[in-house]
C-alpha cells in the first residue's frame, strides 16, 4: 500500500495540473514525459505491461476491483492511484442529491436551464455542431456538445458517416462489466485487530475480478460501515456493447452480493455475527436492519452499476482511455471511457476539465479552479 500511495501521489501533476488531462498536442507530450518520471522512492506511474514497473507495476496485481482491470495489462497507474487515494481521501457523505441540488443552483444562478429528454441526434452544419434534435423532435441549439455518453451510444447520433476518429475509439473500447457495491452496517468488534482501511483481495474461481473491502471508522454507537466493491463480469455480447435485460442483469448482481458476503468471511471471519444492515445502492428495496435500529432506503435509488471500460491512450499513463477532444467541433467528451478506472475521483476530474474546456472555447478567461471554491 506504501507503493501504491507513491505512485497515486505521482499521478497529481497530471490529473491537478493547469491543463486538461489527457490532454492534445503539446499539452499530451508533456504528460507522457510526466507519466515516466519515477517518484520519489523509485518506481513508474505505471508498469510495463506485464507488472514488472516499480509501485505502479506491483499494484498492478492488486485486483480490478481497484482499477477495473486485471493484470498483464497497462492499468497500475490507475490501480494504484485507487488504492492511494482511497487510503488518504476523506469519504463523502450523503446519496448525492444534496451535490446535485448544489450543481443545478450554480447554473440557475448564472441564467442556465435545465431540460431533460431523449437525445436522438447531434446536428451538423459546416463540419461542426450546431444543435441537439430530442426524440421528441424539439431542436435545442448548442454553442458546445458535453457529451456523458459512452462512445457506443454517442456514435449513433451523428448521422450514418461519423468521424472516423470517434468510431476508431469506439471500436478500441471494451465494457469488462460493471462496478457494484455492497454497504454494510456491522459493530466495531467484528473488525479485526490491526486490520487496514482497504483491503485487496485477490481474484479466485468465483470472483475472477477480485474485490476490494474498505473499512470506516467507527461512530458514536460503535458502527463501522463496510463497503465492498466488486466488479460484475460483462458477457462476450456485452463487452462489445451490447446491454443487457435489466431484470437479468439485477439476477447476476444478487448473486455477486451473495458470493461477495461469502468471501468476506475469510476477510473478517464474525462478520456476519455483527452484522446490523446490508444495503446495496443498487437496490430499490430499503435495507433490512438484522440488529438495532432502523433504516430507510436513501433518495433516487436504486442507482445503476457504472461500466467499467479497457481502453489505452497513448500518453496516458494508462489512466485515460479516450480523449476530451476528438476533433469534431464543438463536442467535448466527458464520460468514464474518458478517466477510465479512476471512479468517482475519475468523474469530478473528468466534469472539471471539461467545464475548463468549455470556459476556453467561450473565451472565458477567468480561472475558477484558482478564483472560486464551491462548497456545500
Amino acid at each position: 500500500m506504501e507503493d501504491a500511495a507513491a505512485a497515486a501521489q505521482a499521478a497529481d501533476p497530471l490529473l491537478d495540473g493547469a491543463d486538461p488531462f489527457p490532454g492534445v498536442g503539446f499539452e499530451r507530450r508533456d504528460a507522457a514525459r510526466q507519466a515516466a518520471r519515477p517518484p520519489p522512492g523509485g518506481g513508474g506511474v505505471v508498469g510495463d505491461g506485464r507488472g514488472r514497473a516499480g509501485a505502479g507495476g506491483r499494484a498492478d496485481q492488486a485486483p480490478a476491483a481497484i482499477g477495473g482491470r486485471r493484470r498483464r495489462t497497462r492499468a497500475g497507474g490507475a490501480i494504484a492511484r485507487r488504492s492511494g487515494t482511497g487510503a488518504r481521501a476523506p469519504a463523502l457523505r450523503g446519496d448525492g442529491t444534496g451535490l446535485r441540488e448544489l450543481l443545478l443552483e450554480r447554473v440557475t444562478a448564472a441564467n442556465g436551464e435545465l431540460r431533460t429528454g431523449t437525445v436522438e441526434e447531434l446536428v451538423t452544419g459546416w463540419s461542426k455542431i450546431g444543435a441537439v434534435r430530442l426524440a421528441s423532435g424539439e431542436e435545442l441549439g448548442a454553442g458546445q456538445v458535453v457529451a456523458a455518453l459512452p462512445l457506443s451510444a454517442l456514435v449513433p447520433t451523428l448521422g450514418k458517416k461519423p468521424p472516423r476518429r470517434l468510431v476508431e475509439l469506439e471500436q478500441a473500447q471494451r465494457r469488462l462489466g460493471w462496478r457494484y457495491t455492497l454497504n454494510l452496517v456491522i459493530d466495531a468488534a467484528a473488525v479485526p485487530e490491526g486490520m487496514a482501511p482497504t483491503v485487496l483481495v485477490l481474484p479466485d474461481d468465483a470472483l475472477r475480478h477480485g474485490h476490494a473491502v474498505f473499512v470506516g471508522e467507527p461512530d458514536d454507537q460503535g458502527r463501522v460501515v463496510v463497503t465492498l466493491g466488486a466488479i460484475l463480469p460483462a458477457t462476450e455480447d456485452e463487452a462489445a456493447g451490447g446491454e443487457p435485460e435489466a431484470a437479468a442483469l439485477a439476477a447476476r448482481a444478487a448473486a455477486l452480493r451473495a458470493r461477495l458476503l461469502t468471501a468476506l468471511d475469510d476477510v473478517m471471519p464474525y462478520v456476519m455475527d455483527h452484522l446490523v444492515v446490508a444495503h446495496s445502492p443498487h437496490e430499490a428495496t430499503a435495507p433490512v436492519a438484522s440488529g438495532r435500529g432502523t433504516y430507510e432506503a436513501g433518495r433516487g435509488l436504486p442507482v445503476a452499476m457504472s461500466s467499467v471500460w479497457r481502453g489505452t491512450l497513448d500518453g496516458a499513463a494508462g489512466l485515460a482511455a479516450a480523449p476530451h477532444v476528438t476533433g469534431v467541433k464543438n463536442l467535448t467528451l466527458a464520460s468514464s471511457q474518458v478517466l477510465t478506472g479512476l471512479g468517482l475521483e475519475g468523474d469530478l476530474v473528468c466534469g472539471w476539465n471539461a467545464a475548463r474546456l468549455a470556459c476556453a472555447i467561450a473565451g472565458k478567461k477567468r480561472d475558477y479552479l484558482r478564483d472560486e471554491v464551491v462548497s456545500a
